[in-house]
């Protein structure tokens, strides 16, 4: 065998760091060619400029080789330094795909199957692993002092990093593990007193039924609290968090449902884990779509590394996407209709349909028309069926937008349906009390576009994007929301509205809906050069200026603060939050918020100004934490002849009447039996205020009283109780809810007195359990009440369609109120049931 290292020079051949020449050298599979000019413009720029800077973050479009980019810099710095080296991955899909990757590339590298392997440990080779393998309790790198050194981490899709990271540090624990018997037990006073009626929820096990525990409450019982959790420190639920925020209990917040509790820290203690918070060098890889800010608490970054990312400054749109909004295009095109057409089963597909879901329970109607539900067991298997050509049935996939890679025919049809949310109860809970704020859109935002972006996975590559779900079709419609999407997103909507309009001047002249619908897919999916040239010209013409961040000052101020706080700086701290609140903040929710902060600093040294400051902080937004004292009920005022005004506001602060019957047609859609008690809640609310009536949420906003009340006129009202999830086959009104209902109305007569008020229960049957008892006259809105008055509202809208919504009549808006028995006298006596008390069996 002939000795080829005999004819080299006597020293060893130095290794190469330039990673664009390292990508020469690689041995890759035959059908991987050169760099794509994008990818080697990013390496060059990070090689000669780049490269001694600590942080980075490589912002670069879907498909434009993200992966292979950070595999080159990794072995780059590994052929530098010697050191250990790390690629982190959200999930374990991903870890798999990049292995393969770099497989194919010729990119030597290793994975844990447990202990750390050798190679990784010695420099030898780059270690591919998952995010959770290091940031947990019990993690191999080690934790504080004793953390393995690692010069370089990189860590693809940073946003879903963010989120894996956060749940490492948290616990949950569910309503069949006796620890949250014992806190709930713990705290039982403390909930109760922030809302009886949904701390009953809560006691009968309703999923949906939330309540943070009190700042000042948790303080008084972290030894208590500390007891139960080390109790239990072996379960599984505990033993991954616990090591880590067992000594931080102060700084931790706690969060109960009758589904489980959560405990987590209010910053992620990342310095505990030295491997990456010491590391010499990091890149972070992110989708040009997101708001890199959400990465300053997350990851701890600096405000400066996330103004200067390593980005592709020539860089245009890439791949095509048809938008589609059914509903929008004709109201036949519901969302049941594009599921059915959707779900079933399809033996003459050549391509594939995926569908992303927010919820198991929204999964519910798929799974009845026979597609696949995926788990996360399964999901890599699906997709690989997918890949290779098994595409007869749909994938749906519940409450994962990101990760997940869908090119070419694996993916020809993508149905997002419903609006997505967190299951996170602290995210459920910041989102119930900043319904308004910008963050709580940027994160909607963020996650609708993430999934939008599973399917056109490169340049070349096409899909039909179908966007379903009255919430999905309204939150796009939305300009706040749309003012969040990146450019090139934005214009892709405002494109698939364009086609809205185009589809229905194909209906206006005597075409089918639906055919009209299934030939506009055709002509993407066919290539149809008329689509393809228009998509073009619209796409050429974007603006991709990147976007300056709304809420990087916001994320900035919060870590600054709370960072100053967990040293023990209370005044500077609180400094810091006002500092913000005087420059940035106007949201009223989000000054509530933000004061609340205040107060949960303050309260360390100092209970009565704590509970001052919570107390403005609910005056400011009555849905952050009731104070422990002085909190005054605010009352509904007079508006009696205000209401065709406050309906006029309400109609003109839409665009178009289309925008208009989206929010409503969304609206009356929340407003149905089976709907989450607090989302129906809400929307009682929006209800009123859309059809010009002053109202409230007591329970919510106060802790007691009845779900909504309503203010008609002059001390004239109208008190609801929401019992919309009990079973639509419920035979009667039970005792407890009856008992619910006398306490709502005690209430009302306390802070109301002398006026008068009509009380319904909105709840399936009328008839009352023979051993409950109303103290006061009830009548009860059952399903078909709540249908009639739906469908009066939708058509009392519906008369706006061709008036100008900026200047509405009130004496014709009176006219349509009437003509739609939507008058208070009809509201008063129209869509109600008498109570029928149940008889009691004779004894025989």
């Amino acid at each position: 065998m002939v000795n080829f290292k005999k004819r080299l020079a006597e020293k060893s051949p130095e290794k190469t760091i330039d990673p664009v020449s390292l990508y020469d050298t690689l041995d890759r599979a035959s059908d991987k060619g050169p760099l794509r000019p994008v990818q080697e413009t990013i390496l060059q720029t990070w090689h000669e400029s780049r490269r001694s800077h600590r942080d980075i973050i490589l912002k670069l479009h879907t498909g434009q080789g993200k992966t292979l980019i950070g595999l080159l810099i990794l072995q780059s710095k590994l052929n530098e330094t010697g050191e250990p080296a790390v690629y982190l991955c959200p999930n374990n899909f991903l870890i798999r795909q990049t292995v393969e990757q770099a497989k194919q590339f010729g990119i030597p590298v290793c994975v844990s199957n447990g202990e750390l392997p050798f190679e990784f440990l010695s420099g030898k080779k780059m270690l591919i692993t998952s995010v959770q393998k290091l940031f947990n309790g019990m993690t191999k790198f080690g934790l504080g002092p004793n953390s393995i050194a690692i010069h370089t981490v990189l860590m693809d899709d940073a946003h879903a990093c963010i989120d894996a990271i956060r749940d490492a540090f948290l616990i949950r624990i569910e309503k069949s593990n006796q620890a949250y018997a014992d806190m709930l037990s713990l705290f039982s006073d403390d909930l109760e007193r922030q809302g009886i009626g949904t701390f009953a929820d809560i006691r009968n096990h309703v999923a949906e039924a939330i309540l943070p525990v009190p700042y000042w409450s948790w303080d008084d019982k972290n030894s208590e609290v500390a007891k139960i959790l080390s109790k239990n420190a072996t379960d599984r639920a505990v033993k991954f968090a616990w090591p880590v925020i067992r000594d931080m209990l102060p700084h931790c917040h706690c969060v109960f449902s009758g589904r489980a509790l959560e405990i987590a820290p209010y910053l992620p203690p990342l310095a505990k884990f030295g491997s990456y918070f010491n590391a010499k060098h990091r890149i972070f890889m992110s989708a040009t779509i997101t708001d890199d800010a959400f990465l300053v608490k997350g990851l701890r970054l600096s405000p400066e590394t996330i103004k200067k990312p390593l980005r592709f400054n020539a860089e245009k749109w890439s791949g095509e996407k048809m938008i589609l909004i059914p509903s929008l295009i004709d109201e036949s095109l519901d969302r049941s209709t594009m599921v059915e057409r959707y779900a079933k089963p399809n033996l003459k597909a050549m391509t594939g349909t995926v569908a992303l879901v927010p919820s198991v329970k929204c999964s519910a109607d798929w799974n009845a028309y026979k597609s696949i539900i995926a788990d996360r067991d399964s999901i890599a298997g699906n997709v690989a069926d997918l890949k290779a050509g098994k595409v007869a049935k749909t994938l749906v996939i519940v409450n994962r937008y990101d990760g997940i890679d869908l090119p070419d025919e694996a993916c020809r049809q993508l149905i997002v349906d419903s609006k997505p949310y967190s299951e996170n109860l602290f995210d459920l809970y910041g989102e119930s009390c900043r319904s308004t704020s910008n963050v709580s859109s940027i994160r909607v935002a963020r996650t609708i576009e993430q999934g939008l972006g599973r399917s056109v996975r490169g340049e070349k590559d096409f899909c039909v994007i179908v966007l379903i779900g009255s919430d999905l079709v309204r939150a796009i419609r939305t300009k706040e929301l749309r003012s969040h999407l990146s450019n090139q997103t934005a214009a892709q909507i405002e494109l698939a509205l364009e086609i809205v309009e185009m589809s229905r001047e194909e209906i206006n002249e005597g075409n089918d809906a639906s055919e009209v619908y299934h030939q506009m897919v055709r002509q993407c999916l066919d290539r149809d050069d008329g689509w393809k040239q228009f998509y073009q010209e619209r796409m050429n013409a974007v603006d991709f200026t990147p976007r300056e961040s709304t809420v990087l000052e916001h994320f900035s101020a919060e870590l600054e603060a709370e960072d100053l706080y967990v040293s023990g700086q209370v005044d500077e701290a609180v400094a810091r939050i006002q500092r913000l609140l005087d420059s940035h903040v106007e949201d009223a929710f989000d000054r509530g918020w933000y004061m609340q902060t205040m107060a949960r600093y303050i309260s360390t040294v100092s209970k009565t100004q704590s509970n001052k400051m919570q107390v403005n902080a609910h005056k400011k937004n009555t849905y952050v934490l009731k104070p422990q004292a002085g909190m005054i009920v605010q009352k509904l005022g007079e508006i009696s002849q205000k209401r065709m005004k406050n309906i006029a506001d309400w109609i003109s602060q839409f665009d178009s009447y289309e925008e208009l019957a989206v929010t409503v047609a969304a609206m009356l859609d929340r407003f149905s039996f089976g709907v989450d008690s607090d989302v129906f809640e809400r929307t009682t609310s929006e209800v009123a205020s859309a059809l010009g009536f002053e109202n409230q949420r007591p329970e919510k906003e106060w802790g007691e009283g009845p779900d909504n009340l309503w203010c008609f006129r002059d001390g004239e009202f109208l008190l609801i109780e929401c019992k919309n999830e009990a079973h639509i086959d419920r035979s009667e009104i039970a005792k407890r809810e009856s008992e619910q209902m006398n306490r709502s109305t005690a209430w009302f007569k306390k802070y109301y007195p002398a006026c008068s008020v009509k009380n319904f229960m909105i709840i399936p049957t009328n008839v009352l359990s023979s051993a409950g008892s109303f103290l006061d006259p009830v009548e009860v809105v059952n399903d078909n009440c709540l249908r009639n008055l739906k469908r009066n509202i939708r058509a009392f809208f519906d008369e706006f369609r061709c008036l100008d919504l900026r200047d509405l009549s009130e004496a014709r808006i009176q006219v349509l109120v009437n003509a739609h028995d939507l008058s208070i006298d009809d509201l008063r006596s129209k869509y109600s049931k008498k109570v029928v008390v149940k008889r009691r069996a004779n004894p025989s």
